[in-house]
């Protein structure tokens, strides 16, 4: 159990304290997986978008029969890509929405807190 003043009560100021370093800790999560997420968005648009450039380029060149398989081949590794994409960045947006919501829990705790201690 946490500290008590002596009527009995929690001791208020040390709950707060903890609560603050719990919602720093959490909103510096929320900056990390935010940038991670975005910043696999990024890696993932551009690998597709420099796999589908070459898919159209090669679609405009193909001349032989098995130029039309590779193109084909190249079609399948672009579904890859895009669902190895989907389940790299879900993982940093999920984290990113529980960082949110601990936030939200803490941020509604220190209300708390300090509405009833009326500062």
């Amino acid at each position: 159990m946490g500290q008590r003043d002596h009527q009995g009560q929690p001791d208020r100021p040390h709950e707060d304290s903890h609560l603050l370093k719990l919602y720093e800790l959490f909103k510096g999560e929320e900056f990390h997986f935010l940038n991670a997420h975005h910043s696999r968005i990024s890696f993932y648009s551009g690998f597709l978008s420099t796999l589908i450039a070459v898919t159209i380029a090669g679609l405009l060149r193909a001349s032989v029969s098995w130029h039309y398989a590779v193109l084909l081949s190249s079609s399948v590794l672009i579904l890859l890509v895009i669902s190895t994409a989907f389940s790299a960045t879900w993982r940093p947006y999920q984290r990113f929405l529980e960082a949110v919501t601990m936030s939200a829990k803490i941020e509604e705790k220190l209300g708390e807190i300090r509405g009833n201690t009326g500062t």
